[in-house]
């Protein structure tokens, strides 16, 4: 089998393999899983790409870019040779240019698209049998610009602000104008509910008012739900209720804090399962397109914060 050690950047993505018989190559490409060049207008020649096996494009989209490098139209790639294209859709350019950027796109993630570039493998075929340890800070990406699921926290009544109010920790303990982020979730709701600290359920939520609630929100284009409850950790019942109920109703990812950070605090649990649901979504839809990009016959392992791989 082949073997891959596979860093995805922010920028940069950076691949280690070895064949299967023994050799180690290596190859970076860009993140964005695209590959740039310039093309020759008249005979649709890139010297660049001279290397790269026969119809390795065969059906990647060809996206025209201007010299300012916007996009200005696309073709598919129906044949690709020795650098040479065939493209199914004519060129609209100026009479008076002689070349033209262009990037290519073959709607795969980088990981994937490195792996073709060691294994020469066209990007409409399967990849080999593989190995794959892969780094990525898609999470953490995703987390620095906000691109993460529009999410909802579920709280007990009375405490949908325990978030927004926080424990009053400040970066700066005499500034007078206290600056605080702005929460991952996008709004938050109140289950009427409440179940004591002894166990004792003095509330139990209302079923058919819990799913009018959640259908509310799916209606407002939520994608994901953390439900956090003030003794959830403990005695989970109420969370596994309004979990069951949104799942019944479609969201992407469902997080209840009982699984997630199963402690006391009410505050940090509060703000993993905000965290998880915020996330999740983003890094299992990525990893799902990478592992049906591998095929059934590979392994694919993820190196976590702490160091180690897991599956």
């Amino acid at each position: 089998m082949w073997h891959f050690w596979i860093d995805v950047g922010g920028t940069f993505t950076d691949c280690v393999a070895q064949s299967p018989g023994g050799k180690l190559l290596q190859t970076k490409v860009l993140s964005s899983g695209q590959f740039k060049g310039r093309i020759r207008l008249d005979d649709l020649f890139d010297a660049a790409r001279a290397g790269e096996p026969a119809g390795f494009w065969n059906t990647a989209r060809l996206n025209w870019l201007n010299e300012a490098g916007e996009s200005i139209s696309s073709a598919t790639v129906e044949g690709f040779e020795r650098g040479q294209f065939v493209l199914r859709e004519p060129i609209n350019a100026a009479a008076d240019v002689d070349s033209l950027p262009y990037e290519l796109d073959a709607a795969q993630h980088a990981p994937l698209m490195a792996m073709r570039v060691l294994t020469k493998t066209p990007v409409d075929r399967p990849l080999p049998a593989a190995t794959v340890h892969l780094g990525t800070t898609r999470g953490t990406n995703a987390l620095l610009t906000r691109s993460g699921a529009q999410t909802a926290l579920v709280a007990s009544r009375g405490l949908k602000d325990f978030l927004t109010i926080g424990d009053q920790a400040r970066p700066h303990l005499f500034e007078l104008a206290i600056r605080k982020p702005q929460p991952l979730f996008a709004t938050s709701i109140e289950v009427d509910e409440r179940t004591l600290a002894d166990g004792t359920v003095e509330r139990v939520p209302n079923r058919a008012l819990v799913r009018e609630q959640l259908r509310q929100l799916k209606e407002s284009g939520i994608d994901s739900i953390a439900i956090c409850l003030i003794h959830g950790y403990r005695y989970p019942q109420h969370e596994q209720l309004i979990g069951q109920v949104a799942a019944e109703l479609g969201f992407v990812d469902v997080r209840m804090s009982h699984e997630v950070s199963p402690l006391i605090r009410l505050i940090p649990r509060g703000e993993t399962t905000v965290l998880d649901a915020y996330l999740n979504p983003v890094i299992g839809r990525y990893l799902d397109e990478i592992e049906q990009g591998l095929g059934s016959d590979s392994r694919l392992q993820l190196m976590t914060s702490a160091g180690g791989l897991v599956s």
